[in-house]
Formats: C-alpha cells, sequence, structure tokens
C-alpha cells in the first residue's frame, strides 16, 4: 500500500535550464536501469517472498525507487524539457532463478523446497546489489557532468540512497547465507527507517 505526500524526497532547485541534460535523464527514466523497473521488481518480489521482514525491506525499499523516479522527472521538467517520454509499457521483472537453475531443479527432484527457495532468494538479492551499484555509478558519472551545483547534489543524494540501499542487501544476502534469526532480519528494518530519518 503506498500513500501519496506532495513533498518530494530531497528539494529539486535547478540554478540553469540544461535540455541536454533532460533529453539524456528522459532516456533513462523508463529504460531497463532506470528507478521503475527498480521499483516494479522490489515491489513484485516483496509480494512473493514468504520472509516477513525481506517482505517489508523490499516493499518500503520498491516505495523509495518509487520517489526517486518522481525526483527524476520533476528533475526532467524543471531542466527545460516540454515533455515528459511515455511511461514504461513493458518491465522485465527479474524471478531470480536461472535456465540453468530450472532445469537442475526439474533433474533433480530429490532436492528440498526449501532450498530452492534459499536460492532463488539469494539470486534475486545479487540482481538487485548489482542494479544498486549500477544505479550508484550512474548518478555520480552525472553528478561529475554538470556545473549546477544544485542538480549535482540531487545527484549525489540518489547516488547515496543507492549507497544505502546495496549496503542493506549485501547485508541480507549474509544473513540469508547464515540463516539468521528473526531478531537480525528486524535490525535491517530498524537500520533502514533510520537511514530515512536523515532525509526527513
Amino acid at each position: 500500500m503506498f500513500s501519496y505526500r506532495r513533498r518530494l524526497l530531497f528539494p529539486i532547485h535547478i540554478e540553469h535550464p540544461d535540455e541536454k541534460m533532460a533529453a539524456e535523464l528522459a532516456r533513462d527514466l523508463n529504460g531497463p536501469d532506470g528507478e521503475f523497473v527498480s521499483f516494479a521488481n522490489y515491489l513484485y518480489h516483496s509480494i512473493h517472498i514468504t520472509n516477513i521482514y525481506l517482505r517489508d525491506l523490499l516493499g518500503m525499499m520498491a516505495a523509495e525507487e518509487l520517489g526517486h523516479w518522481e525526483i527524476i522527472g520533476v528533475v526532467i521538467r524543471k531542466l527545460g524539457l516540454d515533455y515528459l517520454p511515455s511511461t514504461v509499457t513493458s518491465v522485465k521483472v527479474i524471478l531470480g532463478q536461472s535456465q540453468n537453475q530450472n532445469q537442475s531443479q526439474s533433474q533433480s527432484q530429490s532436492q528440498s523446497q526449501s532450498k530452492v527457495q534459499d536460492l532463488d532468494v539469494l539470486n534475486m538479492l545479487r540482481h538487485h546489489e548489482d542494479a544498486e551499484i549500477k544505479a550508484k555509478q550512474r548518478y555520480l558519472k552525472l553528478a561529475k557532468t554538470t556545473d549546477d551545483q544544485s542538480l549535482k547534489k540531487i545527484f549525489q543524494f540518489l547516488a547515496y540512497r543507492e549507497t544505502v540501499h546495496q549496503k542493506l542487501i549485501h547485508r541480507t544476502i549474509s544473513l540469508v547465507n547464515e540463516k539468521a534469526d528473526n531478531e537480525q532480519f528486524s535490525e535491517l528494518i530498524h537500520d533502514y527507517k533510520m537511514s530515512l530519518r536523515v532525509i526527513k
């Protein structure tokens, strides 16, 4: 469930219009590595995962990624682009299980369902971690390409938030591998919520 607030996650002040930058951001807005795809993947996985703590963590991250998508959309408009790209018509959702793993599963009926589910969760989490690293690198690169100090701060903020996500996911992978107890997973939720308090 989502609730709408008019206030953005980060204040947006653009010093100078830059249609070239706006066009570049518009190309990526609904692209395969864009924030909307991250939102869709996090939300889909949160719905289908059995661990309630992971479900909450992924759901909250999904909501934040949608907030990042909104930020970029507002930035595009304020940079001077008089249109926004069309909305996403198809999103590739990562299911967390490769074709080889599907074949292996069908060939080895003796493998327990719990082990298969753990494998799927780990693959899914690794995909999310890789996506967060790529997003951070993309925003840091964008920050270097602009002389607009306000815009640079926006990109740096987004890169920082992607780093927060990546580190939390990395910790989650370790906890899943270790078959950690609920208290340790609960600490992840607490740490994520505390990280959000910093930006309020």
